[in-house]
């Protein structure tokens, strides 16, 4: 018992310390330090306490390694113990090193490493206050960080190592699903969006690739660009490139062929990987059309994408049409497959039986996949025609793939073949490293949109949970409890993988856990559908009102115009009568010209007068009023018959 405590305790240290040595080594490469210079401050610091003043390259190694949790290879530990003798700090003589005390008086980096831990501790408490409050206490930061060092680690798959790290202690416990998740859920919900503890994991993601140049072989020339490489894209990876993945992961893959282009690197595809992604979407094309072809579908990414974003036969038919279209348009060449040379080839029939599944008859003929894997496999080894390059700058030809599994499997073969030299494969996260380790400021973002991704695929239930709850969905369709469209609309709700991946969480899943995701699911539909329901009679009521605002001011206009038009039609017979008593009415008594000359003018006057009150009352009231409602109709007969509903 006091062992194993013993033992988390230490595996706790090593978490603090790895993470705040990655920040540190951030801090140092921001500050304009190369490749090599980094890792300086760590080894001056560890020459600062050792315990004597003569040592060798191994007392500096161990000792690193204790205080930083830092691998350093001895050849890269003699290159910067003779930069530090360059600047009078060690010297040499013979094999053995000699300390200058005085040089060492500023080597201690205790303070900042104390400033960097601060910050984790920020971290750690964040994380402890995430997950108490999903029923996981942590019993300390020392142990949040070791959650969190650990799903760096197992995330980052650093297979930039040609070998394993010079000391065991180095590698990091792996996390069980429960914890994975919940780290996932921690960085994607509330670390990555957070103003302060976003820059916080920011610089242990990218600490952790520029450890890693430690292990490269060539560390010396890694911020050149790739000299001579083709890089030449599996299927997986393709995939993601062309978003049938998810946008986080589109996303995430084409930023990284952008910086892989940036350093120099030629994008390709074998004409076979691209005949292997039309056979996976005819797949879908001929799945997706039915209930049973859905159900019938691997739970895979791209299958979660199709569904959820409701793909149809012909939408899935159209994007097979567009693949090369798309792939040009990213610059990626399309090439064929190289005739096949023995000379440069090596024994597929090992590699064919190690890449084929254990549970596979042994009678039926080889998986395309197999084979597609295979071929490409040798077109890398023809391409480079015999060559065994030591690094990526002069690989010419890699294969790079998202499979870890598959790069597993050709680096074994590689390895028992006896051959020497960098193998034709290699992972995409791994190549990726490479490249950001030449050009860290040609893609600021990459590694967080990665580990987004990462994140994305953790928080998917895994393949078991899945199986069992499809096998859920069609005992509960066979029995009537739930209609086939309900069963397919379940499936492709997005928030199942949410629900199913925190069930998994849970003690155990039984058939009343099923149940319970269902009835959310089911009820999520509800409340969306209530919700545009909703939406759709606001609209209407919305629609509705403006028409009849746009009705009222038709109406007004119509009523203005019909008011005012039988007024003027009146107004002729008013000027007539008007200007007709000015001019007839002398003429009419020829005897009021001897009374007075204003007579005349009087009478006018009073006649046009009469005239007046004669329009606003019976008989030509009346009649006005009869031609206003006339008019009045037949404006807003015309008018209404165009009004333009909104």
């Amino acid at each position: 018992m006091n062992r194993a405590v013993s033992s988390r305790a230490v595996t706790h240290r090593r978490a603090v310390t790895g993470l705040a040595t990655v920040a540190l080594l951030k801090a140092n490469f921001d500050e304009g330090s190369d490749h090599i210079a980094m890792f300086l401050p760590f080894v001056l610091d560890a020459v600062a306490a050792l315990g004597s003043d003569d040592f060798d390259v191994s007392d500096v190694r161990n000792l690193v390694f204790t205080r930083h949790r830092l691998s350093i290879p001895d050849a890269t530990l003699r290159t910067l113990l003779q930069r530090a003798a360059k600047r009078v700090i060690v010297r040499r003589e013979y094999r053995r090193y000699f300390r200058n005390r005085e040089a060492l008086s500023d080597a201690d980096i205790t303070p900042a490493r104390e400033r960097v831990e601060r910050e984790q501790g920020q971290l750690a408490a964040a994380l402890r206050v995430f997950a108490a409050a999903r029923s996981r206490p942590i019993a300390s930061n020392e142990e949040a960080l070791t959650l969190l060092l650990g799903f760096l680690a197992d995330n980052e798959i650093a297979m930039l190592l040609d070998r394993e790290a010079p000391v065991r202690g180095a590698q990091h416990l792996s996390l069980s699903p429960r914890d994975t998740r919940l780290v996932a859920r921690f960085i994607n919900d509330l670390c990555l969006p957070h103003a302060q503890l976003g820059p916080y994991l920011r610089g242990a993601i990218e600490g952790l690739v520029l450890q890693n140049a430690l292990l490269l072989k060539d560390i010396a020339t890694a911020p050149r660009k790739f000299i001579d490489l083709s890089v030449y894209l599996d299927t997986g990876l393709l995939l993601r490139v062309l978003g049938f993945e998810g946008p986080a992961a589109k996303i995430a893959a084409r930023e990284g062929l952008e910086l892989l282009r940036a350093t120099n690197a030629r994008l390709a595809v074998f004409e076979k990987t691209v005949d292997e992604i039309r056979r996976i979407l005819a797949i879908y094309e001929n799945k997706l059309g039915t209930a049973e072809g859905r159900r019938s579908l691997r739970p895979t990414e791209v299958t979660r994408y199709f569904l959820t974003e409701r793909y149809s036969p012909a939408d899935v038919r159209q994007a097979s049409a567009l693949v090369e279209k798309q792939l040009r348009q990213l610059g990626i060449e399309i090439r064929p497959i190289p005739l096949r040379d023995p000379r440069f080839t090596r024994d597929e029939t090992t590699l064919t039986q190690g890449l084929t599944r254990p549970d596979a008859p042994q009678a039926d003929p080889v998986e395309p996949r197999v084979q597609h894997d295979v071929d490409c496999v040798a077109a890398i080894l023809t391409l480079r025609e015999g060559r065994t390059p030591e690094s990526l700058d002069t690989a010419r030809a890699i294969f790079a793939t998202t499979s870890a599994g598959v790069v597993q499997t050709v680096r074994e073969w590689w390895q028992a073949s006896g051959e020497p030299g960098l193998p034709p494969i290699i992972h995409y996260i791994a190549l990726s490293n490479a490249a950001w380790l030449k050009r860290p400021g040609a893609a600021t973002d990459l590694k967080v949109r990665e580990l987004t991704a990462l994140c994305a695929a953790a928080l998917r239930p895994s393949r078991a949970t899945w199986d069992r709850f499809v096998q859920h969905l069609r005992r509960l369709e066979e029995s009537g409890e739930l209609s086939t469209d309900e069963a397919i609309a379940v499936t492709a709700s997005g928030l199942t993988d949410k629900l199913l991946s925190a069930v998994e969480d849970e003690d155990g899943i039984d058939a009343g856990t099923l149940d319970d995701v269902i009835e959310r699911v089911k009820a999520a539909y509800r409340a969306e559908a209530d919700q545009r329901v909703a939406l759709a009679e606001a609209h209407a009521a919305l629609q509705a009102e403006q028409r009849r605002q746009a009705e009222l001011k038709v109406l007004s206009i119509a009523d203005f115009c019909a008011r005012w038009l039988a007024r003027l039609a009146f107004t002729p017979a008013f000027l007539l009568v008007v200007v007709g008593s000015f001019t007839e009415l002398p003429k009419a008594f020829p005897g009021f010209g001897s009374v007075s000359r204003e007579v005349p003018w009087f009478s006018a006057v009073a006649v046009a007068g009469l005239s007046v009150y004669a329009l606003y009352h019976d008989p030509l009231k009346g009649w006005r009023r009869s031609l206003d409602a006339w008019l009045r109709k037949k404006f807003r007969a015309r008018l209404l018959g165009n009004v333009v509903e909104t």
